[in-house]
């Protein structure tokens, strides 16, 4: 009789929550994002944006979906502590915007 699944690793968790990120983001599923994390979560892209609660976060990738299509989104670097509870990662990601006059 074969033995119990093996329990994925914390940075193999950390990297499936990245997917799942990847794929709703480019779905514009704000919510789905924002359910990631839990309600006391620190997100950092630097330099430039830090949100602190998942209400901030959800704020923040409404108005992203909002105003950006064909999101991808790849994963280049991943960096977990070993108990899992903080990563870095590094990723690229693409999009496009409608036009605006405020772009053009």
């Amino acid at each position: 009789m074969p033995g119990p699944a093996p329990q994925p690793t914390p940075a193999e968790r950390v990297e499936a929550t990245l997917r799942a990120f990847a794929e709703r983001l480019a779905s514009g599923d704000a919510a789905g994002v924002a359910a990631l994390f839990t309600e006391d979560a620190t997100y950092d892209e630097p330099p430039a944006h830090h949100f602190s609660g998942r209400a901030a976060l959800l704020a923040f990738v409404a108005d992203f979906a909002a105003r950006h299509h064909d999101v991808s989104f790849t994963i280049s670097r991943l960096l977990v502590s070993a108990d899992g509870a903080t990563a870095a990662a590094e990723w690229r990601w693409a999009s496009s915007m409608p036009w605006s006059p405020r772009c053009g």
